[in-house]
Formats: structure tokens, sequence, C-alpha cells
């Protein structure tokens, strides 16, 4: 089996889990557990073209999302979440990187918002992670000032 291949991987957790169903929240964490992995590694990758302080420190903060949101996972459903392995991305055009993960940014901190008025007994958490959302966004918006000043 592909490490990489999340449906294969999926799979295999459908069939540990015994096809038990799964319910909105377990899906909404899971998809942010694996978002917050996927703008970890583009971090990391975009750290390598430049700005290696500031994208390094990005994400490690979205590493601290996906550890804090697998603890959550793990409490409510009584196992870790489904790993969803991801290959690097290849980073080609840096501006265009830094474009999207700022449209990642705003697009996460929404989810966020959504997800604590949908689970107020975790607001707490998904509005600390929603605030941190969009402080990334204002850094990479610094970032972006930057670069169109040269």
């Amino acid at each position: 089996m592909n490490p990489y291949d999340s449906q294969a991987v999926s799979a295999v957790w459908q069939r540990v889990r015994q096809g038990r169903e799964v319910d909105a929240l377990e899906q909404a964490l899971s998809e942010a557990i694996a978002l917050e992995h996927r703008a970890q590694n583009a971090y990391l990758a975009m750290a390598r073209c430049g700005h290696g302080a500031l994208l390094r420190s990005l994400a490690a903060q979205e590493a601290c999302h996906a550890r804090k949101l697998s603890a959550l996972y793990y409490l409510l459903f009584e196992c870790p979440p489904c790993p969803q392995r991801q290959c690097p991305p290849k980073i080609d055009d840096f501006c265009e990187a830094v474009r999207q993960a700022y449209q990642g940014e705003l697009m996460a901190r929404q989810r966020y918002g959504r997800l604590a008025k949908s689970y107020p007994e975790h607001r707490e958490l998904f509005c600390c992670i929603a605030k941190q959302e969009k402080q990334h966004a204002c850094r990479l918006q610094q970032l972006t000032e930057h670069l169109l000043r040269r």
C-alpha cells in the first residue's frame, strides 16, 4: 500500500473501525487535522525557498494546531485520528504559494468560526485556533508587502 494514498489509508481505517458511523464532528476534526498537516508541509516547503524563520514558525504553529485537534479527537472518539500522509508540495512559484497560503488561512479562520458555533462545548479551542489563523494571514500579508517593496 502506498502510504501517500489517502483513499487506501482511509479504507484501512474504516476496516479497523469496523465500519462504525462517522459523525459530523469526527469528520470535521479529521478534515481539519489533515488541512493543518497540509499547511505545515506547505510552509516547510516554502521555507526552503526563502524567509525560513517566519515560515518555519508558521509550520510549527500549524503542527501545534494538528496536535491539539488530534488530542480532542482522541478524547472524543477513543482512538487516534486516521493518519493521512501527504507529500510535501513542490514550490515552483514562491509568490503564488504565499497567495495560496494566505487564502488557506482565511478559509481556516472561517472553518474554525463555524465549528465554534456548531460545537459550543469546544468553542474555546476553535476560537483560539481561528484567532491564530487570522494572525497567520496577517503575517503572510506583511511578508507580501515586504516582497513587493523590492
